[in-house]
């Protein structure tokens, strides 16, 4: 006989194109900034995202970090980000 002695269960958002964040603003509505869609990695990428989503509101632009990789114009083009530091 089998029985459940631990089980979980949860949301684990992520953008199924290449499972990395997106943030930037959308390509098509006008206002709208995505920061979203970390698959996980949003305690370890949410103090670098976080300041991107304000200077990108500030100034228009990424001033401390070029986060343009994580941009929803790669979604929308469908070309991926690939993490290469994978262990």
């Amino acid at each position: 006989m089998i029985k459940v002695i631990n089980s979980w269960a949860g949301h684990y958002a992520y953008n199924t194109l290449d499972q990395n964040a997106i943030l930037g603003s959308h390509t098509e509505v006008e206002n709208f900034i995505f920061v979203s869609g970390f698959s996980g990695h949003g305690f370890q990428q949410s103090p670098a995202m976080g300041r991107g989503a304000s200077e990108l509101i500030t100034y228009g632009a990424f001033k401390t970090l070029d986060l343009s990789p994580f941009s929803y114009a790669r979604i929308k083009a469908g070309k991926p980000f690939l993490e290469k530091a994978v262990i």
